[in-house]
């Protein structure tokens, strides 16, 4: 018996003013770059309600992405919180796929996020919307991750059973096993946990608890920095209130990590650039998933389980930034086979994209391009089409796109070897 209720996250935060974004992108990309950074991201920031989650991929939004996801998991309820262009996709979703849901005896419906968008707003309209008791579980996924297509994988994991949240983190040898990236490639992974980097999961399995409601939002917003709030907060603060219960597992299992930390964490309190207070770039701190478990536990008063154990190659594919944009849409472009739901993105294209009317659904490729000339970037499309010379284009990425379409075609063959071993 598996989770059943799912939130999926298509919220974010409003920036509004045109010329400041445009501006705030040109310059961290900048500063990316005098930092003697071969990489640099131009990050999609909110504009009104023209948010990330509406960038277009073979022509469906990211955000319908997600709508296809959970139409395919177990989920018998389905709450997406969003702004009012995310809630015209959403309606417009219902009203094609009406007859489905009812058949499978589903419900999908959204709600508005509102004028202050958080994390925190997000889990509250989500957890009164699904209507959920105290201590009952549900799955949250974020938005932005469309490869991430296999819900049930979170939806049926037995271990939510004796746990108040499950945090299956991205590691990137679990997740890239064997693989050789390009040296220029930026490898944002915050900290490093059973001998490999590891980053934030991007789902999560919760237990309706407001101890964890009331924590989530600053462990996640603020996961990359110890200036304030976020780890520091958690691994200091937090953990430090706590640490009666357990500083003797700390002193006799991991006194070389914890010391490491706090090397790193006065490091970055003296740091005075933004780029120097993100603790864990050195690598100094190599955690047990069982002793982090167990700190979380106490700083929360709630069992909490993390691992690294996850093999998908499309979980740690969030996209901020266009460049993360580039790898996704690239990566599908080069094979059908990236994605198992094809026939659902001609669906939706065919019969929702019409009908909605904002140019960000009906003219996405103007738009995009628009937006790279704003950014000083090179555009992604050629008169409506994805540039045909994009390794030419965006050299960098001529060595990644194979490596990425490699891992998620091995990822689906292993999913299909392994549903076929449940049948049987």
């Amino acid at each position: 018996m598996g989770v059943d209720k799912l939130l999926l996250a298509l919220s974010y935060d409003n920036e509004y003013d045109r010329p400041y974004v445009y501006t705030k992108i040109r310059k961290e990309a900048m500063d990316e770059t005098n930092k003697g950074r071969e990489w640099n991201n131009h990050y999609i920031y909110s504009i009104g309600d023209e948010v990330k989650f509406l960038w277009q991929i073979q022509g469906v939004p990211i955000a319908a992405f997600t709508l296809i996801n959970a139409f395919h998991s177990s989920a018998k309820d389905t709450v997406v919180v969003g702004n009012r262009l995310i809630g015209d996709l959403v309606e417009t979703f219902v009203d094609e796929y009406g007859g489905d849901l009812k058949k499978a005896d589903k419900r999908m419906r959204w709600v508005y996020d509102g004028e202050r968008p958080s994390l925190t707003n997000t889990l509250m309209k989500g957890i009164t919307a699904l209507e959920l008791k105290a201590d009952e579980p549900y799955a949250l996924v974020c938005g932005d991750v469309p490869l991430f297509y296999d819900y049930d994988d979170i939806l049926h994991d037995p271990d939510i059973g004796k746990n108040a949240a499950v945090l299956d983190l991205n590691g990137f040898e679990t997740v890239f096993a064997g693989e050789t990236w390009p040296g220029h490639f930026p490898r944002y992974y915050h900290f490093r946990m059973d001998h490999t980097d590891v980053k934030e999961p991007n789902c999560h399995l919760l237990r309706n608890s407001q101890p964890l409601t009331g924590v989530v939002e600053k462990l996640y917003d603020q996961r990359k920095t110890t200036r304030s709030g976020g780890l520091k907060s958690l691994f200091f603060n937090r953990v430090l209130a706590a640490a009666p219960r357990i500083a003797p597992y700390l002193f006799l299992h991991e006194p070389t990590s914890l010391l490491a930390l706090c090397a790193e964490e006065f490091r970055c309190v003296a740091a005075s650039t933004r780029y120097e207070i993100r603790p864990f770039d050195a690598k100094v701190a190599d955690w047990r998933p069982k002793s982090v478990s167990r700190m979380f536990s106490a700083a929360l008063g709630a069992p909490v389980l993390i691992k690294v154990r996850t093999d998908d190659p499309g979980r740690p594919k969030d996209i901020d930034s266009a460049e993360d944009f580039m790898l996704v849409a690239e990566t599908m472009r080069r094979s059908d086979d990236v994605y198992p739901h094809m026939q659902d993105l001609v669906r939706v294209a065919s019969y929702v994209m019409p009908h909605m009317e904002h140019p960000i659904f009906n003219g996405f490729p103007s738009y995009c391009d628009g937006w790279c000339d704003e950014v000083g970037m090179p555009r992604l499309f050629h008169k409506g089409h994805h540039v045909d010379d994009f390794d030419a284009r965006f050299p960098r990425y001529a060595g990644m796109i194979p490596v990425s379409v490699k891992k998620h075609l091995e990822f689906n063959d292993r999913r299909i070897r392994k549903k076929e071993k449940e049948q049987n």
